[in-house]
């Protein structure tokens, strides 16, 4: 069945097929078995009652089984599967009891030994094989657990889908110090992290990846970036996290390296109540007396409400006092006061249950987690070589932040009947971030040694609501009808940020303020609809079961960017004190000196607006074909048709002025693929996948603008010449399942990439990104993963549990002479030559005591090519050493519900560091210490 059906499946409990079995005498179709004496029902007071609940899957393609009768042996107690395969068995006496799954076609199965001891409801799942009718059931001695959300149920998951991927399960997640989505995902295999929120898969950068939010696309709210910053997603709300590595044509085809599908949480089987509280410790800020800037009204909730708002343009004209009222108006706090740092604080809380009933069965989670913190970077360095011989900038930062970071999901799902289910998902993230920052050092194009003052915040959110609806049609050949429509909203807003300047005065050392002093308002919102359909019809071809699949989506983008630039700049001709430019920020721009010595510009060229309207829509097919019971065929095309208009200046600006035409995209893209699945055994798999993909330019990446991340960094310039690339892909994949929550895999991969979608040093001063379409590259590797109980050791040590992922990739890139002399052969922007992680945890008996060890590591990767121009030779490129982190944590359940957690983040103090090869051999142009991070928490829950 196509990957489109699976994302239900991540979330779903231990199947049930690979526990003992025996098999007895076959039992009479027309009735079920006579219990054995070990599963006599033992009833207790009948005023005490629970329910049974679970879902039925089918064994070959792990999609949920609609119409199996489910009952309890012995009793007139009994259900049947939903079109989800879920099922609920309500007023079951207290007692012990053999359950059965029966459906004709399939093999009936039995579990003979389920506890119903309490109001919670017992959980019971099943998967069930075709088999001829009159075969012997299995019957299993054993008591069915729950495993819902737990790295068994996404590896059974993993196993049965059409696609090769890997993730990370939310039981996983909670065993690591883990915050956030970005944190998480470093754990999946061939999986790293740049920048400390953007992924990066099998070695390619951002921009080959794709996010999807419970099946749909998400705008990003970082206007240079196209993928969605995984930093926005606390961790806690997470069911899981699935990195899908080949494709399949109901999924969006513009990707290459991953689709990282991140999955909110589901309503649960039992009623939930819990709170959590954390407090953490940074080895480098906690408890210090540090100039961190000053929190207002409601800042702890990462909304401004206005307090930094700049002044309205509206008011500036020709006459000098309206300039002089609007310098007035622009914020100037730059020197804020020493204060203690606290510990990092944290809340959690979830509130989920259901209604079960035959006829509208209805379920909901309501979760809301909240983190806040400060953060010191002390003597950040950045250092930067045009060429080998000289370095043209040095800097070491002091950096103060303070970040608020915080979301909710709120879900509910009603199922009407056993054919219909409704579900609407909604989940909105903010978070907010304040900085005051100092730097010394020298700038060859500023003349001499500096001295800046930085201070800027920013907010970002995030939001999305989705209605979804599955229906199964009785009356149409059993078929499935799917559909998805979702309203998605990023926005950041900038409404603070300056820098000002000082160069130091050759005669007597003082620094005095050097040319201007730049101030940034920008804006960014992006608003996103989307719309997908998808109808199935199982049937037979030639005797051979299959699945037919077709669909459609569409996506309607659309980004408004808005941009202002001023400056604050000396007025030599007003004959200002010989002492002015002297002065510190904080004195110099006062209300007495603006307007009088100190005039305000606004500079051209950057910091422009632009529009742009990005769609896609796509029309697919696919049949799902099973041969011979063990052979898997899911093949099919997606046919996209792309199109953007941007609008640079807005389109406004555009309509008058004719000498900046808008930058029109339409391109149509047939994109084939096919993923076969051989079953080598039950638990053995051998996956072969190629398919065609398609890397498109981002707005940010096609617009004229100069866009500065932060004032005084390298800015970044679009290219409207920039085309779209095609990547060829093929997948290979052998995979063993040897008990639930286990695996062995080994895996192989290589990629050609056609006008692949570059950034490289071009411009002014050799400091300005941009992009270019290169000629060609490749990229190759392969990724070998190992999850393992270590059950054979003797005593205690047999409740350890392994996990292990290593990935080694190649790349290579040739980029066209007439962008400069570049390096042959060089590797791919954020390509690591391998990558490492390793998990080892251990968990009592009672399950009361949780801890694991987790080790992460990255070889070097070039973060940004050296300059080069037309007629000369490539400068050194920007690499990030490679580094290892160690982490840790221990939980501990203290009587009922409530959980005591211990972790740590970073145990080695592994720095962040950058080097460029230049003449006097490695040298080091980067530096970040980000410390040690302890926390420590506290959880109640029912």
């Amino acid at each position: 069945m196509a990957l489109g059906m699976l994302g239900s499946l991540y979330a779903s409990p231990l199947l049930g097929q690979t526990l003992p079995v025996r098999r007895p005498p076959a039992p009479s179709p027309a009735s079920p078995p006579a219990p054995t004496p070990s599963t006599q029902p033992t009833t207790q007071p009948a005023a005490r009652r629970s329910r049974i609940t679970g879902r039925v899957v089918d064994a070959a393609s792990g999609l949920g089984l609609a119409d199996v009768q489910v009952t309890v042996t012995g009793t007139t107690l009994g259900a049947r599967t939903d079109l989800d395969g879920r099922y609920n068995i309500l007023n079951v006496p207290l007692g012990t009891y053999a359950i059965q799954a029966r459906r004709l076609g399939y093999q009936p199965k039995q579990f003979d030994r389920v506890a119903v001891s309490g109001s919670d409801a017992t959980i019971v799942n099943f998967s069930i094989g075709t088999a001829a009718v009159g075969l012997q059931s299995v019957v299993i001695r054993a008591e069915a657990s729950d495993r819902s959300a737990s790295e068994a149920s996404l590896l059974s998951a993993q196993q049965k889908a059409a696609a090769a991927s890997d993730g990370i399960s939310a039981e996983q997640i909670k065993k690591t110090p883990d915050s956030n989505a970005g944190e998480a995902a470093t754990r999946v295999s061939g999986v790293s992290i740049v920048d400390g929120k953007f992924l990066v898969a099998r070695g390619l950068s951002e921009r080959y990846s794709t996010t999807l939010l419970n099946g749909a696309e998400v705008p990003s709210p970082e206007p240079s970036k196209k993928l969605v910053p995984l930093d926005v997603f606390p961790a806690s709300l997470l069911e899981s996290i699935v990195v899908t590595k080949s494709a399949t044509p109901d999924k969006p085809g513009d990707f290459s390296g991953g689709a990282v599908e991140i999955k909110t949480k589901e309503f649960p089987d039992n009623a939930i109540r819990q709170f959590s509280f954390s407090q953490g410790f940074n080895s480098q800020t906690t408890g210090r007396t540090l100039p961190f800037p000053e929190r207002r009204a409601v800042d702890f909730l990462g909304f401004d409400r206005g307090y930094r708002a700049p002044p309205s343009r509206s008011t500036l004209t020709g006459d000098p006092s309206s300039q002089e009222r609007f310098a007035e108006g622009v914020r100037s706090a730059w020197n804020p006061t020493p204060a203690r740092a606290l510990p990092n604080l944290g809340l959690g809380f979830t509130l989920g249950n259901q209604r079960p009933s035959e006829r509208f069965a209805l379920g909901y989670v309501l979760s809301l987690t909240y983190s806040s913190g400060q953060d010191f970077s002390q003597d950040r360095l950045f250092r930067y070589y045009l060429n080998t011989e000289n370095a043209q900038r040095d800097f070491v930062y002091q950096d103060h932040r303070n970040t608020v970071d915080w979301g909710g999901v709120a879900n509910v799902s009603l199922r009407l009947g056993a054919s219909n289910k409704l579900s609407l998902k909604n989940l909105y993230t903010r978070n907010a971030e304040e900085l005051f920052s100092t730097n010394e050092g020298f700038n060859e194009d500023r003349n001499g040694n500096l001295r800046n003052f930085q201070a800027s915040y920013v907010e970002r959110s995030l939001q999305q609501s989705q209605l979804s609806g599955e229906h199964l049609l009785g009356w149409l050949a059993n078929s499935r009808l799917e559909w998805r429509a979702t309203l998605s909203q990023s926005a950041r807003n900038e409404p603070d940020n300056r820098q000002a300047e000082y160069v130091q005065a050759a005669g007597d050392g003082r620094f005095g303020l050097n040319f201007n002093t730049d101030f940034w308002f920008r804006v960014l919102n992006d608003r996103q609809r989307s719309l997908q359909a998808d109808w199935q019809l199982p049937t037979r071809l030639l005797s051979i079961p299959a699945t037919f699949k077709f669909g459609g989506a569409v996506r309607q983008k659309r980004r408004v960017f808005s941009a202002f630039l001023g400056s604050f700049n000396i007025d030599n001709l007003s004959e200002p004190p010989a002492d002015l430019q002297f002065l510190p920020p904080q004195l110099l721009f006062t209300p007495e000196n603006l307007g009088t010595w100190v005039r305000v510009g606004f500079p051209g060229g950057s910091a422009q607006p632009y529009d742009a309207s990005d769609d896609v829509s796509a029309a697919y097919g696919l049949v799902d074909l099973t041969v011979a019971s063990r052979i898997r065929l899911v093949v099919g095309a997606r046919m996209e048709n792309w199109s953007i208009d941007l609008f640079d200046g807005g389109r406004a600006l555009a309509a008058q002025d004719t000498s900046r035409p808008p930058t029109i995209r339409r391109v149509n893209d047939l994109l084939p693929s096919a993923n076969l699945t051989v079953a080598l055994t039950e638990r053995i798999n051998l996956r072969l996948a190629a398919f065609k993909s398609v890397s498109r330019p981002d707005t940010r990446e096609l617009s004229r603008d100069e866009y500065t991340e932060v004032a005084g960094s390298c800015g970044t310039i679009g290219n409207p010449d920039l085309q779209r690339g095609v990547i060829y892909n093929g997948d290979s994949r052998l995979e063993w399942y040897p008990r639930p929550g286990e695996v062995f895999s080994v895996s192989g991969f290589y990629k050609y990439f056609e006008d692949p979608i570059l950034r490289a040093v071009s411009g002014r001063n050799g400091c300005t990104f941009g992009y270019l379409n290169g000629e060609s590259a490749t990229n190759f590797g392969g990724e070998l993963e190992v999850r393992k109980d270590l059950t054979f050791l003797p005593g205690l040590l047999e409740r350890l549990s392994v996990s292990t992922n290593l990935t080694v990739v190649r790349s290579s890139v040739i980029i066209p002479a007439a962008f400069g002399r570049f390096e042959p052969g060089l590797d791919l922007e954020g390509q690591s030559p391998y990558l490492v992680n390793g998990n080892l945890s251990w968990r009592s008996k009672n399950g009361r005591v949780n801890s694991s060890v987790l080790y992460n590591r990255f070889a070097d990767r070039v973060v940004r090519y050296g300059f080069a121009s037309g007629g000369s030779d490539q400068g050194p490129n920007i690499v990030e050493r490679g580094r290892g982190t160690l982490d840790a944590k221990g939980q501990f359940t203290i009587g009922r519900g409530t959980t005591l957690s211990l972790s740590a983040r970073n145990l080695t103090n592994a720095s962040i560091q950058f080097q460029q090869s230049v003449d006097i051999g490695n040298d080091l142009t980067g530096r970040a210490i980000p410390g040690t991070t302890y926390s420590v928490g506290v959880s109640f829950a029912r």
